[in-house]
């Protein structure tokens, strides 16, 4: 209710929501910074500049509480915690054209640095393209042709990010050391990627919150926290040496403090759509009112962006990612388990992984 507020921009009502959910959940980072956005709307800069930094104290990796933090401390007169707040909202999300504008007028106004202002405005307008084009039709321009996930994003190269040079050696897993997951969109095979990885012998993250039903007849093996995963993030710890899923727009907020290796499944998006509608029939639900095109235009978006992000994880040293087609999964399980073993680099079966597959539920398969 807060969010929906929000974004009809009833303020005060959206306020007393937030302030709800805190007093229900006092370390719930989102509303901490929903309170820090309707704070910005009042033009209450120190009520903001406190929420924001509540809300990064409880999940650091969360670009948007960095820019309105850099925003509020800019306003309250904190000059160089301001430009530490926006450095690191780009830092987190190179693809934040807002932070680059502010970032821009910041380091004109107060530094004086007509480079670096220029060159967070070409940032700015490059990225808001980007964004355009992924919008008209799904397209990722400068990345990799070949689906291979290993492109790294040019505009990526142009933010002096601390530690660049420090991509990993991935050729040998510590499976102790190292978080996998497995990713997608809902509806794309995630549930029958995870269940390849577990018959292969990986250790799989998961509790009976979502148990099987006629829409997954062999479970959904997920684990709770993992929806959590943008204002909260403990529980990776747990995760070391296991897999989990997590869904492919939770990505950007993974804690850059652990190693993972990420396995991400793509299928068609006419399909994806196709079994999220059968599932809420069966479970006689209503989708959301918005069409089929514009739901394919917002899932290009996010995957687009999720896969730049991890290019930018990848170069970092952070992660390895290994892209598989559903259809191909379906078609082919032992050569794709294969693909799978080699990616790993650990003990896996892959033979038993390929038996896990059941193309007779591929129109049901999360």
């Amino acid at each position: 209710m807060a969010e929906v507020c929000t974004g009809m921009r009833y303020w005060e009502l959206s306020e007393s929501y937030y302030e709800k959910v805190i007093a229900l959940d006092p370390q719930n980072a989102q509303a901490h910074f929903g309170l820090a956005t309707t704070a910005v709307h009042r033009r209450d800069w120190q009520g903001a500049k406190e929420e924001a930094l509540t809300a990064i104290g409880l999940h650091y990796h969360f670009a948007p509480a960095h820019y309105i933090a850099g925003l509020a401390l800019w306003h309250c007169g904190e000059i160089d915690d301001a430009f530490t707040s926006l450095q690191n909202a780009v830092r987190i999300n190179p693809l934040y054209p807002a932070a680059h504008r502010t970032l821009a007028s910041f380091q004109f106004k107060e530094y004086n640095d007509w480079e670096a202002a220029a060159r967070h405005r070409r940032l700015a307008r490059e990225v808001r393209r980007r964004i355009t084009l992924y919008e008209a039709n799904g397209e990722v321009p400068d990345s990799d042709p070949t689906g291979s996930g290993q492109a790294i994003s040019p505009i990526t190269d142009e933010i002096d990010f601390e530690n660049e040079d420090a991509t990993a050696d991935f050729a040998a897993l510590d499976r102790s050391d190292t978080i996998i997951i497995a990713t997608g969109l809902p509806r794309a095979g995630t549930s029958m990627l995870m269940q390849m990885l577990r018959a292969g012998g990986i250790p799989v993250l998961v509790d009976d919150h979502r148990p099987a039903d006629p829409s997954n007849e062999r479970g959904y093996l997920e684990f709770a926290g993992a929806k959590k995963l943008r204002a909260e993030s403990d529980w990776l710890c747990q995760a070391k040496g296991h897999a989990v899923k997590i869904v492919a727009q939770l990505l950007p907020h993974l804690p850059q403090s652990y190693r993972y290796r990420v396995i991400m499944i793509h299928r068609p998006l006419p399909e994806i759509i196709a079994s999220q509608k059968k599932m809420l029939q069966r479970l006689d639900k209503q989708g959301a009112t918005i069409t089929d095109k514009a739901l394919m235009h917002t899932f290009q978006r996010q995957v687009a962006q999720v896969r730049i992000m991890l290019a930018l994880l990848r170069k970092r040293g952070i992660l390895d990612v290994l892209d598989l087609q559903y259809a191909d999964a379906v078609r082919a399980p032992n050569e794709v388990s294969v693909r799978i073993a080699e990616f790993l680099g650990v003990p896996f079966d892959s033979g038993a992984a390929a038996a896990a597959v059941a193309p007779d539920l591929q129109h049901e398969c999360s």
